[in-house]
């Protein structure tokens, strides 16, 4: 049994596709969007939601948005005042002769 309405969408999205300025939208997804989920499962860890409920999913892929966001603050700061961290280590923070270690 074959799904026509299915089939028709199909067709519609690769002629889409395979248009120059469709192309080149679709192929930077692949660098702006997708990285963000491979931080996300491989260096937090976090692979699936622990709670049920739109609201509480949103509230717990901001706290991960955040600690991406945190990580990418640290690092930014860690190449402006030169410190080398290691993978293993702490991020350090430093802000105003101040040293923050986050986790």
């Amino acid at each position: 049994m074959k799904n026509y309405n299915w089939e028709y969408f199909k067709v519609q999205i690769n002629q889409k596709l395979s248009e120059p300025e469709t192309k080149k939208i679709y192929s930077q997804r692949k660098i702006d969007v997708e990285p963000v989920f491979g931080f996300m499962k491989a260096i937090l860890g976090f692979t699936r939601m622990s709670v049920r409920g739109i609201n509480k999913v949103k509230r717990e892929l901001g706290f991960v948005l955040m600690a991406l966001n945190i990580r990418k603050i640290a690092a930014q700061r860690a190449v402006h005042y030169k410190i080398h961290i290691k993978k293993a280590d702490f991020y350090q923070i430093i802000n105003r002769n101040q040293l923050f270690y986050i986790a």
